[in-house]
């Protein structure tokens, strides 16, 4: 973290506000509510805290996370209780983020990944010039589940063409992954990794793995939908996702140094855990051209897209 951050960084610390990492779990999942998103779920906060150097702390019955990303602007993320709303109301939760923001040296308060459903309502708090802004690489690829299993058509032919080769091979299975065996996840990802360029790899997102190893500690096989495609039984891919509310399952990690595994591992989790939901969602391409060409070629997709606000003051801009 460059060095005006870790100052900021501390100063959160002393206001109360505590490391957003997988210690903080049983505080995040609370706060997960009818979240449609990726990016405001308990799971991929938790384990890509080490990325993002998130601090959290609840406000007025919201949870605020504070991140400190070397590659973006000090910005917040500001989630509701799960299963109602909550006790306070927005205008008096950004005035005290707006007034933590100022004492703490930042020149503006800036808020992302806020639904489109929310925007108009961060968009009507009183007393700031705000601004909205989305940016293309964090829309995230949402695919309707029955389009996703649909194989038919000529918008289905790459994915149909390349399953049915997978379809017909004997030596080629799947099984659940289990609490015991998380971990053998980790082999999975080293054998990928293997004749990867980490540097690159790590320049989109940070190192993949550091938060697959997150997400085998807080696993649990009651909560998270895991399989293992393995071939001639051993274990040679996987797929991590979980049903985030009754309409939405979301896919946090899949892995296969194999051709086309990674779909084939995409497919069965669909048509395994997620068939009874409406949408699948893949989560975002983070700039990366291959992964953008990757997810727009699997099918119908929507693109689910997060709106940044920055919140400002006229009396503050000229100090």
């Amino acid at each position: 973290m460059i060095e005006a951050k870790s100052a900021l960084y501390d100063f959160f610390l002393r206001e109360g506000f505590l490391p957003a990492d997988k210690k903080a779990f049983p505080l995040l999942i609370n706060y997960q509510g009818d979240a449609s998103v990726a990016e405001m779920s308990a799971a991929l906060i938790s384990t890509w805290s080490f990325y993002y150097n998130g601090l959290c702390r609840t406000i007025d019955d919201f949870l605020v996370i504070v991140y400190f990303c070397d590659v973006l602007p000090v910005y917040f993320t500001v989630h509701r209780p799960s299963g109602g709303e909550p006790k306070g109301n927005l205008q008096r939760l950004v005035n005290t983020l707006y007034d933590l923001s100022r004492r703490g040296g930042l020149p503006f308060l800036q808020i992302r990944c806020i639904e489109e459903r929310f925007l108009e309502e961060f968009e009507a708090v009183e007393g700031y010039a705000v601004k909205t802004e989305y940016r293309e690489n964090d829309n995230e690829y949402a695919y309707r589940t029955e389009d996703f299993l649909d194989l038919k058509g000529t918008v289905n032919l790459n994915k149909r063409q390349r399953l049915t080769k997978l379809f017909k091979q004997g030596n080629i299975s799947f099984r659940p992954i289990t609490n015991k065996e998380a971990g053998l996840c980790l082999e999975i990802e080293d054998e990928w990794c293997r004749d990867k360029d980490c540097d690159f790899c790590a320049s989109f997102m940070g190192c993949e793995r550091k938060a697959l190893e997150n997400m085998v500690d807080i696993f649990d096989e009651r909560f998270y939908k895991g399989l293992f495609l393995c071939c001639d039984g051993i274990p040679t891919g996987y797929g991590i996702g979980e049903i985030i509310n009754p309409r939405t399952g979301i896919v946090y990690f899949a892995k296969s140094p194999m051709q086309n595994h990674f779909l084939y591992i995409l497919y069965m989790i669909t048509k395994t855990f997620f068939i009874c939901l409406e949408y699948i969602n893949l989560d975002s391409d983070v700039g990366n051209q291959g992964i953008r060409t990757f997810k727009r070629h699997l099918g119908v997709y929507e693109l689910w897209r997060k709106y940044i606000c920055t919140f400002t003051k006229p009396e503050d801009q000229n100090r």
